[in-house]
Formats: C-alpha cells, sequence, structure tokens
C-alpha cells in the first residue's frame, strides 16, 4: 500500500521532476558547450571549494524544495482527497513518510544527476594537472552535503506548508537568532 502511494505521489510530481532533472543536466551542459574543455576543473565547479557555488546551489535545493513541498503537501487538502487517504488503512506518518520520500527522491535524484554530469564533463579536460581533481571522496563528502542541505530545507519546507503562519514564525525567530549570534561572535 505504501508504494502504491509512493507511485500516486510520484505520477503527481512528474512534471516538476523532468523540469528539475533537465535543469540540472541542461545547465551543466551549458557549461561544456561554453567553455573549453581544458579550462573546465571540478574542483573549481564543485559547490565544496566555492563559496558562491555553494550559496547557488544552496537557493537552488531551497527554491525545489519548497515547491514540491507545496506541491506534494497541501494538494490532498485543495483537491478534498485527504479524508479518502485517512480512511486507507495507512498510519497518518505512512501517508506523511511517502509524501517526503517522494520529493525527498527527486531532491537525491537531482543531486546525485548534477554531480555524474559534473564528473563526465570535467572528465574531458586532458590536461594532466587541473583536469585530474576530481576525488571519489570529494564528491561523496560534497554529495552527502548537499543530499543533507536537501532534507533539512524539505523537512522545513514540509512544515511550513502545513503549518504557514506558525513556520513563518519559526523562520523569523531563526534568523533572528541567527543575526543575533553572527553579531555577537564575528567569524574573523
Amino acid at each position: 500500500m505504501m508504494i502504491a502511494l509512493f507511485r500516486k505521489e510520484l505520477r503527481h510530481v512528474l512534471p516538476w521532476v523532468l523540469l528539475i532533472l533537465g535543469i540540472e543536466v541542461l545547465g551543466n551542459l551549458l557549461v561544456a558547450v561554453r567553455y573549453a574543455p581544458d579550462t573546465i576543473v571540478w574542483a573549481r565547479w564543485t559547490p565544496m571549494f566555492r563559496g558562491e557555488r555553494a550559496f547557488s546551489c544552496s537557493l537552488v535545493l531551497t527554491v525545489w524544495a519548497m515547491l514540491l513541498a507545496f506541491q506534494v503537501f497541501p494538494y490532498e487538502k485543495d483537491e478534498q482527497t485527504i479524508d479518502f487517504l485517512y480512511s486507507l488503512p495507512l498510519r497518518r506518518r505512512s501517508i506523511f513518510l511517502a509524501k517526503y520520500g517522494t520529493a525527498a527522491a527527486i531532491l537525491l535524484t537531482a543531486i546525485v544527476a548534477e554531480e555524474a554530469t559534473r564528473w563526465f564533463i570535467s572528465g574531458a579536460n586532458p590536461h594532466p594537472l587541473t583536469g585530474q581533481t576530481f576525488r571519489f571522496s570529494w564528491a561523496a563528502i560534497d554529495t552527502t552535503l548537499c543530499a543533507l542541505l536537501a532534507l533539512f530545507v524539505l523537512g522545513y519546507a514540509a512544515f511550513l506548508a502545513l503549518f504557514q503562519r506558525l513556520g513563518v514564525l519559526i523562520a523569523l525567530l531563526a534568523f533572528s537568532t541567527g543575526y543575533m549570534l553572527f553579531e555577537r561572535f564575528p567569524a574573523y
């Protein structure tokens, strides 16, 4: 029953899946077309080593997580099918996990696809010093950090989708607390 619910959720967000994966792969392929192969270096292109790349990666993951959470969670209330779901012989926790798992699987697939295309494109660099910067351990760390960020943001997005007003209040509280901590204890 849980797998059927997972498939239902996946069918519901299939256009978003295609859009997200298409943007990831095409964005990386455009880099391969735009730059010469000997200038594409994996270590300079990964979020782990570039601060601006990490910021853009986290921003994109946040937007996608919000998009998927608001597509998956409030959909049942809008379509008035939530009562039918609750009447099934499933726990509410199982319904929530199927919805969350669907969105998480999509985000994790996009992260792995981006890392794979980044590795594939940087492998075309023939220069022995700059072209061979790919390390599997670095890629695993980078992918794990992006995946943890995606799951965290998706959890918050699901919370915000379910409890809209309370989620905004918690975001403001977290932002103000972080701001006060960074003011009090600067990084330099």
